[in-house]
């Protein structure tokens, strides 16, 4: 190992290609959402070599927006635990009973919930509305930042939100409205994040198509 790379990064590495390669030989499913976040598609892991994942899925997307070298997102289980990375299609070919996607190796893969989960930073000229409501009644907040399975509110300096508390969120964005259940997951008064829950099904990411196309139109 060179001189000058730490041993901690190393070992993330070493631990990252082990994720990735055990993914690929149980087949795991997988989820890969365009860069708008609104297309998405499903398929599994098919084989890791050097700097490149390939996936596998039932047919050719027909999105352009999957095409090299669309940058994309993708979503999957491992350890009982939805991760997520972010990647850039290399090529795209038939295959006897599907079609395979070459992406770039990612360079990491955090989980969902932690810190370093794919954010989007919401466009303060952006018409989004948002209310969380709690058992200490309904309040007014300001979005910082929005990911497909949470978000970053802002709240006036008088109200409280309590780690693990329950809360329901709204989002409106011009037509488009959603409601979700959230569990607050840090608190750092005023900014409290939350957590949707019902965004995760099985490991996998799954939000809905109005929080989608919200993430997307909010984030500028």
């Amino acid at each position: 190992m060179p001189a000058d790379v730490p041993q901690h990064a190393a070992d993330d590495a070493e631990r990252m290609r082990v994720v990735l390669q055990e993914a690929c030989n149980m087949a795991v499913p997988i989820a890969l959402m365009s860069r708008d976040l609104l297309a998405g598609l499903q398929g599994v892991f098919a084989s890791l070599q050097d700097d490149t994942l390939t996936l596998k899925f039932p047919a050719v997307p027909a999105e352009p927006a999957f095409r090299p070298p669309a940058f994309c997102v993708a979503s999957f289980a491992y350890g009982a635990r939805p991760h997520l990375f972010t990647t850039r299609v290399r090529h795209v070919a038939l295959a006897p009973d599907g079609a395979l996607m070459m992406v770039e190796r990612p360079r990491a893969i955090p989980c969902v919930e932690s810190r370093i989960a794919v954010r989007l930073a919401v466009d303060p000229n952006a018409p989004l509305v948002v209310r969380v409501g709690s058992a200490a009644g309904p309040m007014n907040a300001r979005a910082l930042d929005l990911s497909l399975c949470g978000v970053r509110v802002e709240l006036d300096a008088s109200r409280v939100l309590a780690p693990g508390e329950r809360v329901e969120v709204e989002l409106v964005h011009g037509q488009d409205v959603i409601r979700l259940r959230g569990i607050v997951r840090r608190v750092d008064p005023p900014q409290f994040g939350i957590y949707f829950p019902d965004a995760i099904t099985e490991g996998q990411l799954t939000p809905p198509a109005v929080l989608r196309r919200i993430v997307a139109l909010a984030a500028g």
